[in-house]
């Protein structure tokens, strides 16, 4: 996304590029265009540019916070809990 998915181009060029995927790398308050005011509150144009997305159909990914933390969070635990599996096979001195 340009600069962030507020205001780094226009709809034209998303119309010749024709993304089906789109992952906005911006914190909650940026997607949701919040200046402390609310929904839509602020001078920034993420929920503008969402909507074009939306109307091309893309899949828009939400915020780095929402979807990459949540994705790391859980492969974190995945991988905690295999690490518990093998260590639970291993003798205690190769612990």
């Amino acid at each position: 996304m340009a600069h962030h998915g507020q205001n780094g181009v226009t709809k034209e060029v998303y119309d010749v590029i024709k993304p089906t995927i789109c992952f906005f790398n911006c914190p909650e308050w940026l997607w949701n265009n919040d200046n402390g005011g609310g929904y839509n509150s602020g001078k920034w144009q993420t929920v503008k540019v969402r909507s074009w997305l939306e109307e091309m159909n893309t899949t828009n990914l939400t915020p780095l916070e929402k979807s990459v933390l949540d994705l790391v969070r859980g492969t974190n635990e995945e991988v905690a809990k295999e690490n518990s599996n093998k260590n639970s096979k291993l003798a205690p001195t190769q612990r």
